[in-house]
């Protein structure tokens, strides 16, 4: 056994085109990825209507989702390199904040790119108050995105057992852009990797694919918006939603209990 644990990567948290932040803000019909971005923003709704007095953006970029949290204390931990940061990432992965300061630690698409979760989750426990909450989102289907790196993916079991084996109460998870809305997000980026003559008939469809989301991709957003509602933040015990680009939980620190 090492006789130090090993470091957490985190992600890199520097965020410098205004695009990129904008999109998860503000995610409009028409944008590469509005799909899956316009349901994680949906799915924020959940930890910003309990009203947290101290939140810790824990891996915090670029905070696309602090508008959601008026009147709160607003703290952001992230690499060095990071401008604006309350705390800076150690080496070890740990921050220098003391411990039960927080009301909610929010981490939004950063637990695939920790190398070790186990580590990143005592951290966020320690830092929670008693009672307090932690709200997650990450991955389940869906592309490797390296920043630095890109090492995990989880089901909704998984991730809800890794969570919990840290000492926290889960309270629900949710599965985000499932079934067809997430194959049409797929779709939009990925059908131009398959080539087929157009005089083909498989062909002819792709490049009917290829060119609805290019001219009306706004208008096809707004049709799975109206006819896809149920496949946006879905809670994980709905049958039939085996397929599904990330996933949110939300879990407790309970009183009096300590990391496993």
């Amino acid at each position: 056994m090492r006789n130090e644990p090993p470091t957490p990567e985190v992600v890199a948290g520097i965020i410098t085109d205004d695009d990129y932040v904008r999109a998860r803000r503000q995610p409009r019909p028409g944008d590469s990825l509005y799909l899956h971005l316009a349901d994680l923003r949906q799915a924020m709704a959940l930890p910003a209507a309990a009203k947290p007095g101290c939140i810790l953006d824990y891996g915090c970029g670029g905070s696309p989702y602090r508008d959601l949290f008026p009147g709160a204390r607003y703290l952001r931990a992230d690499l060095p390199d990071t401008t604006g940061t309350d705390y800076v990432i150690q080496p070890d992965g740990t921050i220098k904040a003391p411990d039960g300061q927080f009301d909610l630690v929010l981490s939004t698409q950063v637990l695939e790119h920790i190398a070790e979760p186990d580590n990143y989750l005592r951290e966020c426990f320690r830092v929670l108050a008693p009672g307090g909450q932690l709200f997650l989102t990450t991955h389940g289907f869906y592309e490797e995105h390296a920043c630095p790196n890109d090492f995990h993916r989880w089901t909704a079991d998984g991730l809800r057992h890794d969570v919990e084996a840290i000492g926290f109460q889960c309270q629900e998870v949710h599965k985000l852009t499932t079934n067809g809305r997430a194959v049409l997000q797929l779709i939009e980026q990925y059908s131009g990797a398959l080539f087929a003559s157009r005089w083909h008939p498989f062909g002819m469809w792709l490049g009917i694919i290829r060119w609805l989301p290019s001219r009306w991709r706004a208008a096809l957003h707004r049709w799975s918006d109206r006819f896809h509602g149920s496949y946006r933040v879905v809670p994980s015990t709905e049958p039939g939603h085996s397929f599904y680009l990330a996933l949110a939980i939300r879990a407790m620190k309970p009183r009096g209990t300590a990391p496993r």
